[in-house]
């Protein structure tokens, strides 16, 4: 399947699966447009109101039930009416009441696309709908149905236009557009870019498209392809934004989505020795209090860690993408209080076979320099995670660290 016959398929599918929030929304209305007709014949909006109930109950009696729809089949849209079955007597009903609304205004955009809707030339649906969108770029529906139209007759800018048109309209469509929107940006380096141009320019939705993906965590990885399109000042990636997306994936395991999305907000390098200020963890330095050991912020650079009696446990943790090879982490302890304790710094691979320790490095807690070496392998150890544990011995143990780096002049260093 070419990347367009797939954006075909997935935006028909997307948009017939509004269906039914379609359908409950208008078959549920409180307002009554056939009393306000019985009352006074040829009102427009009553006239399009009634019509839009008339094909609302039409497409629900079309709408396949799941588990009925062959895979790989595009079932009838209740949106376009492209599939659905409208028999002669109904497809009468709905022109008639349209050509009325038409009759008491030329700018009924809504029945317009009712006329586009029961027209089965793909043509004449085509110049209806145009005409629709001529009239008011204010129609959600219209918008929706000018959308699935060009979609399927894989005109893709068309399509993507239309929909953010709709998303300009209505907070509505949001679970129908994303999806689509942040779809075509996975299909390949060209469709990615195409949805990065609607969002340089930091469109009114933008918010609404990562608060949608935390929502919904499984299309977060197709919201980090896109995510530094974003202008900086953009509302998207206002404080807390960010480290909710990264948080969510490391937890699913995306690990390059992640470091996809701390590009786009940390907007700056990453820093190994940086153990407090950074604001991404845990692709920045995650300080771990667990009560009995852990560590917390003392100033600057500099952090607090401490252990009570016989405990152990892990006192700061981060996941990196170093390269291949031997990157050099000095850290430098000072104001000790306490004896017998070991401070480790642990070495695990984040690789396609799971998690793997592939170094382990202690020494005596006390003043001065402790120097780790931290050799990534060549293979299946793109993304590590070092853990900084301490383990106390007899007595309660506490100290002050920071962190130089050095990296040897023939290793070849690791970047975000």
């Amino acid at each position: 399947m070419t990347a367009r016959s797939w954006l075909l398929a997935a935006a028909a599918l997307a948009l017939a699966s509004y269906s039914a929030a379609f359908t409950f929304g208008v078959l549920n209305d409180s307002r009554n447009p056939a009393m306000a007709l019985a009352a006074h014949d040829g009102l427009p909006v009553a006239s399009i109101r009634l019509n839009d109930l008339r094909l609302a109950r039409i497409g629900e009696a079309s709408r396949p039930r799941t588990g009925t729809v062959a895979r790989g089949a595009i079932p009838p849209s209740v949106i376009s009416g492209i599939g659905v079955q409208i028999s002669d007597s109904e497809r009468n009903a709905v022109e008639a009441l349209a050509r009325d609304a038409l009759s008491a205004t030329p700018l009924a955009s809504g029945a317009l696309r009712q006329l586009a809707y029961v027209e089965p030339d793909i043509t004449e649906k085509a110049r209806l709908l145009s005409l629709a969108e001529r009239v008011s770029k204010r129609d959600l529906l219209a918008n929706l149905q000018l959308a699935e139209l060009a979609l399927r007759r894989e005109e893709i800018d068309t399509g993507l236009n239309a929909l953010v048109r709709s998303l300009v309209v209505s907070r509505d469509v949001d679970a129908l557009v994303f999806p689509i929107l942040l779809g075509t940006a996975a299909v390949d380096a060209s469709a990615e870019r195409r949805i990065g141009t609607l969002l340089r320019s930091d469109p009114n939705w933008s918010e609404r498209l990562v608060s949608w993906s935390l929502s919904q965590p499984q299309n977060l990885p197709n919201y980090a392809r896109v995510a530094k399109y974003l202008p900086n000042d953009s509302l998207a990636k206002a404080p807390g934004f960010g480290q909710q997306v990264i948080d969510a994936l490391v937890a699913q395991g995306q690990y390059e989505a992640a470091f996809d999305t701390y590009r786009a907000y940390a907007r700056a390098p990453f820093d190994l020795t940086a153990l407090t200020g950074a604001a991404y963890p845990p692709l920045d330095w995650k300080l771990i209090d667990n009560l009995e050991t852990g560590s917390r912020f003392f100033e600057d650079d500099t952090i607090e860690i401490f252990g009570n009696p016989n405990r152990e446990g892990i006192v700061a943790q981060v996941i990196t993408r170093l390269s291949p090879g031997v990157t050099q982490l000095p850290l430098q302890v000072s104001q000790t209080i306490g004896e017998g304790a070991m401070l480790t710094l642990k070495t695990i691979c984040l690789g396609t076979a799971g998690e793997r320790t592939i170094s382990e490095q202690t020494a005596p807690l006390g003043d001065g320099v402790l120097l780790y070496r931290i050799a990534v392998p060549a293979t299946d150890c793109r993304f590590q995670r070092l853990d900084l544990e301490i383990a106390a011995d007899t007595t309660e143990v506490s100290a002050l660290v920071s962190a130089r780096q050095r990296r040897p002049a023939a290793s070849a260093g690791g970047s975000r």
